[in-house]
């Protein structure tokens, strides 16, 4: 029975761990599109006919310098926008694949013979209905520079806490409360940006065989984003900085099977995750004249998951360890490209259409992990997750958490 439930609430921690690294970053300030930039200001420079023109200053000064040829000339600045890698600066990883619980799904009669056959007293306790946990996570991402969009490297840390209570032997359901803090820094000296995330989940998981689980999440989250932008058109230099609150929608459903022989289980799992991110308009300040005004952004992602898992499981007199590995393939079926349009502070009738980067709808994450269940209900988990065979995106995340039951 305990085994189960301890299952179920390992479950749900991990998944929403995955959920929280699916909260956007976004903020005003990645995409390097130079041409774009480059073109639509010389052309509106060119169109001056007057010394009151609002944008005059600027362009007697930039027509005298980089663009005094009027050709494009590559490597000179950077107009930034857009966001770091989409869904949050350590990058998107499905929360179906970070959910991966730690230990066997077990029912009653499964849970006992299994605990005859192995040894091992972690599952004989008997705890009250109630369970916590907290975690700690850390995450790295590196973006390469494409064709569309500015590399940077990234550095996620985060905490998520939250409490749960089981109903009978086959329902757990509760809340959790989670912060992120990511800075990232952009190639080629073109900008910084500092991300905070908090998020508000409620979530369930349903076990209603003793081999078979359902868990599903709601919630939503809102963030700030602290970002700089280099400006670097000759003779005009300097640094535009800018402030973005953000608001994030977050939903999700997963299940699973799972086959034991002796004290090895393995299963096949299936989730389908969705992010819904909205950026406010905000305005940079700095004083080359060539600050944007950035409209108000929205995204949405929807991604599908498809894995497996295995785990193994030693019992002890003082209780088990159980080391894990899984892996799964992820696609994606929205976060099409976009097309972001700021306009000058100095004249907002000057409008740059910048695109996105087109994603990589189709990639795979592979992770290993061991929990140690000290005894009366308590339960101590560490876990590592890597991205693979994304075309531009490299991530890696780790985390360590305890559960306790009471």
């Amino acid at each position: 029975m305990m085994s189960s439930i301890r299952f179920a609430r390992r479950h749900l921690l991990r998944f929403l761990i995955g959920a929280g690294a699916l909260v956007p970053a976004t903020a005003a300030a990645q995409v390097a599109q130079e041409k774009v930039f480059f073109d639509t200001l010389l052309a509106r420079c060119n169109a001056i006919t007057s010394v009151t023109d609002p944008l005059f200053a600027v362009c007697n000064q930039v027509l005298s310098g980089g663009l005094s040829t009027g050709v494009y000339t590559p490597g000179v600045t950077v107009a930034n926008l857009g966001s770091t890698g989409s869904y949050g600066g350590a990058g998107k990883m499905a929360a179906s694949e970070r959910q991966r619980e730690l230990d066997d799904l077990l029912g009653d009669e499964e849970g006992k013979k299994k605990r005859k056959r192995t040894g091992g007293a972690s599952g004989d306790f008997t705890a009250g209905p109630f369970g916590g946990f907290i975690t700690a996570q850390t995450s790295r991402t590196t973006r390469a520079l494409t064709e569309f969009e500015n590399g940077y490297k990234a550095k996620l840390d985060g905490l998520l806490i939250g409490l749960d209570r089981r109903f009978g032997n086959a329902l757990v359901t509760g809340a959790s409360l989670g912060r992120t803090d990511t800075d990232s820094t952009y190639m080629d000296d073109a900008g910084t940006m500092s991300a905070r995330n908090t998020t508000l989940m409620l979530y369930t998981t349903y076990l209603p065989t003793p081999g078979t689980y359902l868990g599903g999440y709601l919630g939503g989250g809102q963030g700030t984003q602290d970002a700089t932008r280099r400006i670097d058109v000759p003779p005009i230099s300097g640094v535009a900085a800018s402030t973005t609150k953000s608001r994030q929608t977050m939903a999700g459903l997963s299940g699973g099977y799972n086959w034991y022989s002796g004290a090895v289980s393995v299963s096949v799992t299936g989730a389908a995750d969705y992010v819904r991110n909205r950026a406010d308009e905000t305005t940079e300040t700095g004083i080359t004249g060539l600050e944007f005004i950035y409209p108000e952004q929205k995204t949405t992602s929807l991604t599908g998951t498809l894995g497996t898992r295995a785990s193994y499981r030693s019992s002890f007199t003082w209780g088990a360890i159980v080391p894990s590995v899984r892996a799964a393939y992820i696609h994606e079926f929205r976060d099409n490209v976009r097309t972001v349009s700021p306009g000058l502070v100095a004249d907002p009738s000057t409008v740059f259409a910048f695109r996105t980067e087109s994603p990589d709808r189709n990639y795979y994450v592979g992770g290993a992990g061991a929990t140690v269940e000290a005894g009366r209900g308590t339960q101590f988990f560490v876990d590592y997750e890597k991205r693979a065979g994304h075309s531009f995106i490299n991530t890696w995340s780790a985390s360590i958490g305890l559960i306790a039951e009471f």
